[in-house]
């Protein structure tokens, strides 16, 4: 009977041997390409929430502010002039976790366009932050000194039925885009030098920005 357990267990130890190398094979294999997929889907989102440029570049990412972190902050220009910053924010409060939304400001400090990266909230209903009638609203946008708000809240965003708590990571993650290009439009104004003959800085598929979504 002991040598009976004992070939389980060797059995069962091969078993979970070859498991595990062949998970890490997968991972290996397929790293690079979903690290791919995720940084086409971040230009493209890029691409969506600001105005047509020619030049993007990268701006440390400011302090998190309460539950509401800035993960990467894009400035862009159009023939040298400053046309807006896309802002990568996480806010935390939502339903089930995380939110994540790419934010466009435009050179005027307003909400230019949002467009939805990920979440965890309920489904068919967190996936409605990304479409036009929640999204398009924030279009041309100012912020007050308040923050953004919902409806609700005494603000302006209308929310999404049965998801107040998610479209308030939305007015949170857009307000919160604006006070940080906001604080920075100075040292962002003027673009990087580019040396004769090299590529506008970290170009964005074709250069084309300026679709809302």
């Amino acid at each position: 009977m002991i040598r009976l357990m004992g070939r389980y267990v060797l059995v069962l130890g091969a078993i979970c041997l070859v498991a595990a190398a062949a998970l890490a094979a997968v991972f290996e294999v397929t790293k690079d390409p979903i690290a791919a997929s995720r940084a086409a889907v971040e230009r493209q989102a890029i691409q969506t929430v600001l105005p047509a440029f020619d030049q993007v570049g990268t701006a440390p990412a400011p302090a998190a502010t309460g539950g509401t972190r800035l993960l990467a902050l894009y400035p862009a220009w159009s023939s040298g002039q400053f046309v807006g910053a896309a802002v990568k924010v996480v806010d935390a409060g939502g339903y089930g976790g995380d939110v994540t939304i790419m934010v466009g400001v435009d050179a005027n400090l307003k909400v230019h366009a949002i467009r939805l990266l990920s979440h965890k909230e309920t489904p068919g209903l967190g996936s409605k932050l990304g479409e036009p009638k929640f999204a398009g609203q924030f279009s041309g946008l100012e912020v007050p000194a308040a923050g953004l708000r919902v409806v609700k809240d005494g603000g302006s965003v209308q929310a999404i039925t049965g998801a107040t708590i998610s479209s308030r990571c939305a007015a949170r993650a857009a307000t919160a885009a604006v006070q940080a290009v906001r604080e920075r439009a100075a040292e962002l104004a003027a673009p990087p030098a580019v040396e004769p003959g090299a590529a506008p800085a970290a170009a964005v598929a074709a250069g084309q920005g300026g679709a809302h979504g």
